[in-house]
């Protein structure tokens, strides 16, 4: 019994994509949703944005690995992503997941929640992440310390 139950338990792990990084949200000039990607080790390709378990709200790929820090306007990405599931128009009913990953799911990045209201307390440059270090476990920092410090926390 307990070789099955180590089976299953090895089935269970390969499942699970390992993080690689971590992810981010912050707004356009005209608050408009802008993914931030922050790859501590090994590499994404790709960013991904859902609610629920709908199918996606948005999804994109880049051109070439990802092995630092990105960026990407979700409405209007560019030349550096292409787009295999436009943006679709969001609503204030849904809290939205954004992240990085992998075409082969070997890698993704910690995802970072929001809702429009999140969004809309932003203001251009800075970025909302999970770093477990305030009452939400959310901190908003600017562009750059994001680069500089989101992966301190693993």
């Amino acid at each position: 019994m307990s070789v099955l139950a180590a089976g299953a338990t090895l089935l269970l792990c390969a499942c699970t994509v390992p993080p690689a990084g971590v992810s981010g949200i912050g707004v356009d000039a005209s608050g408009g949703p802008v993914g931030y990607l922050m790859v501590c080790h090994d590499h994404v390709n790709a960013a991904e944005l859902a609610h629920g378990k709908d199918p996606w709200d948005g999804s994109w790929e880049s051109g070439g690995w990802i092995t630092g820090f990105a960026s990407i306007d979700l409405a209007e990405p560019g030349p550096e992503w292409r787009v295999t599931q436009p943006l679709e128009a969001l609503t204030t009913q849904q809290t939205y997941t954004f992240y990085g990953s992998t075409t082969d799911s070997s890698w993704s990045t910690g995802s970072v929640d929001f809702t429009l209201a999140d969004l809309a307390e932003l203001q251009p440059g800075s970025v909302r992440y999970w770093t477990g270090r305030s009452p939400t476990g959310y901190s908003v920092v600017t562009a750059a310390e994001f680069q500089a410090h989101a992966c301190d926390n693993g």
